[in-house]
């Protein structure tokens, strides 16, 4: 662990990273819920088109509404690991401000 002093040294110019960092994390947290709507978005279009479409030519749109939902899961998960993220930048903030 880091002496006080030494925190204190860092903090003036660790603190204006650390929240840059932060406000990009959570953009991107927004930019992936968009994303994941107009995943459910497609999704729901595309079950619309298979309800629809003759039995033969579904197996194209059955590929692409799995390939949706893998995204869905991916995008789940990413935002999971940004959260983790916000939540560490916030700890470390929160040490070096106080």
């Amino acid at each position: 662990m880091a002496a006080p002093g030494s925190v204190a040294l860092l903090a003036p110019h660790i603190l204006p990273l650390l929240h840059q960092l932060d406000i990009q994390t959570l953009t991107l947290r927004h930019a992936h819920r968009d994303l994941y709507e107009q995943i459910e978005h497609l999704t729901a279009e595309l079950q619309l088109l298979l309800s629809n479409t003759p039995t033969q030519d579904t197996i194209a749109l059955a590929t692409a509404q799995n390939r949706l939902a893998v995204l869905k899961k991916r995008l789940a998960r990413l935002d999971g690991s940004m959260k983790t993220v916000k939540d560490r930048i916030g700890r470390i903030e929160g040490v070096l401000g106080a």
